[in-house]
């Protein structure tokens, strides 16, 4: 009866402990799970700010495409401009000089 008994108690230990591992594992399954769920969120988001910033880029890109269409278009212009003034009016060169410079580029150039 001894036996028995004692083999009842280490069994019952045994199940306490089974379960209350399982209890603990559970939470800790669970915890992981919530960290995942917040991780994916934020993945998530920052694939969606990617995709964002390179809708933008892309349109940026296209802008400044653009401008630079206008401004060879503008300077092409200019140099017509230039071209028929000095048809009719002799223009020497620091005055051909002063009136094709880009003073932003200019300064930029002479960095």
């Amino acid at each position: 009866m001894a036996l028995a008994r004692a083999y009842e108690t280490y069994y019952g230990q045994s199940r306490k402990r089974d379960r209350l591992e399982h209890d603990q594992d559970m939470e800790l399954s669970e915890h992981l799970e919530g960290r995942l769920n917040k991780v994916e969120g934020r993945m998530d988001t920052a694939e969606k700010e990617l995709r964002t910033t390179k809708k933008e880029l892309t349109q940026s890109r296209i802008r400044e495409d653009e401008l630079q269409a206008a401004i060879d278009s503008l300077v092409h212009r200019i140099d017509r401009l230039i071209d028929r003034l000095e048809e009719h009016e002799q223009i020497s060169e620091e005055e051909r000089s002063r009136l094709t410079s880009v003073p932003y580029a200019d300064r930029n150039n002479d960095s």
